[in-house]
């Protein structure tokens, strides 16, 4: 998909639109507050910098289980919920925007959706657990949304045909 934008157009924006647009036509039922913090990863994972890590002089995906290993040694929950929410935010751009990808990879879709949804809802478990009712909804809200997040953006990365008539 072509995307053209002008100079003063906000991406922010058109993730949120099409999005909504998605989501109505679709009828997909999302949180709000998940839709809006699918938004928010699609534009943050544009700077590329932000999905590879360095490894042996190549620009790679880390994979999730190296990043679940550090969250199982952390100390902290603050070090738990940063790692956690990076399996949860990768997991959701890799099954929905790198889609084709994954169809030829030895791990199929249905893992990174489990590790995005077990992330996400142990997430929300740390979190109830220092009483930050609005954080803890937001993450459990991810978790129970997953599945439909992954229908949005491959609708959008993908089959955009269905919704552009």
């Amino acid at each position: 998909m072509l995307i053209t934008f002008s100079k003063n157009y906000n991406i922010l924006n058109y993730f949120q639109y099409e999005i909504f647009k998605i989501i109505n036509l679709e009828n997909i039922h999302v949180s709000i507050e998940s839709s809006l913090y699918l938004a928010n990863l699609l534009l943050k994972y544009l700077k590329s910098e932000n999905l590879f890590i360095e490894f042996e002089d190549k620009k790679i995906m880390e994979p999730l289980f190296d990043i679940l290993a550090r969250s199982i040694d952390c100390n902290h929950n603050a070090c738990k919920i940063k790692e956690l929410k990076k399996i949860g935010d990768i997991s959701l751009f890799r099954v929905g925007v790198l889609k084709k990808q994954i169809d030829n990879s030895i791990m199929d879709s249905n893992y990174y959706i489990n590790m995005g949804m077990s992330a996400y809802q142990s997430i929300s478990y740390l979190i109830k657990r220092r009483n930050n009712n609005s954080l803890n909804q937001l993450y459990l809200n991810l978790s129970n949304d997953f599945k439909n997040l992954v229908r949005i953006t491959n609708v959008l990365f993908y089959d955009n045909n269905v919704y552009r008539g």
